[in-house]
């Protein structure tokens, strides 16, 4: 399992998503395994992000040689305008680097609570995954600790992904679609422990 993911939301050019997309699988790519990373994932928008705001994920075997590879690799793309994110330290999952792969669309939650309450989070999670993706045909890919944050507050992020919109709201604690009565008292119990939650839906591009 890599010890550090480094998130990044990268700013292109308008209309460059073709070129950069290429240049992240390629150029980028190899940049981070020369200085012994991986590219992870490159999520483009869908909902809650603007149109030239995409996100790359990298893995990495010690935290420290996360930041300033990652960083230099993207900005090493002339459509990349700006760079900006954080390190994640992995929980419960991945379990492994082995990056994402498939149709659907993938979904970011950010979750800010106090760090009190973060080993609750994570178990609470856990335990719910287990009925939650047979149910809802979804997969858990990431629960992540923001590394940019320290207590007594803490940040969260967890990527899921889902056939479908409609998928994703069928799988809602309160929403149209049953559930396991057991998973959604979890959830909604995590939802007492977050103070604020944002959450935005990508797709994932893989490379030709």
């Amino acid at each position: 399992m890599a010890e550090s993911y480094a998130f990044r939301t990268v700013q292109i050019a308008p209309r460059q998503w073709p070129q950069v997309t290429r240049a992240v699988h390629t150029t980028a790519a190899a940049a981070m395994r020369r200085d012994g990373g991986q590219l992870w994932g490159l999520f483009t928008p869908l909902i809650g992000l603007r149109s030239d705001r995409g996100i790359v994920i990298s893995a990495w075997p010690e935290p420290a040689e996360a930041s300033a590879p990652a960083d230099a690799a993207l900005r090493g793309i002339p459509e990349i305008l700006a760079v900006s994110g954080e390190d994640l330290q992995p929980t419960v999952r991945p379990k492994t680097a082995v990056p994402p792969r498939g149709p659907g669309i993938y979904s970011f939650r950010w979750f800010n609570l106090r760090a009190a309450d973060w080993p609750e989070l994570v178990e609470l999670s856990s335990a719910a995954w287990e009925t939650f993706e047979q149910a809802f045909g979804a997969g858990i890919l990431g629960l992540w600790l923001s590394r940019a944050v320290a207590g007594p507050a803490a940040r969260g992020l967890l990527l899921t992904r889902y056939a479908d919109h409609a998928a994703w709201d069928r799988s809602r604690p309160d929403g149209p679609a049953p559930g396991d009565p057991e998973s959604a008292r979890r959830f909604l119990r995590r939802r007492e422990l977050v103070e604020s939650t944002i959450c935005m839906t990508t797709k994932l591009v893989e490379a030709d």
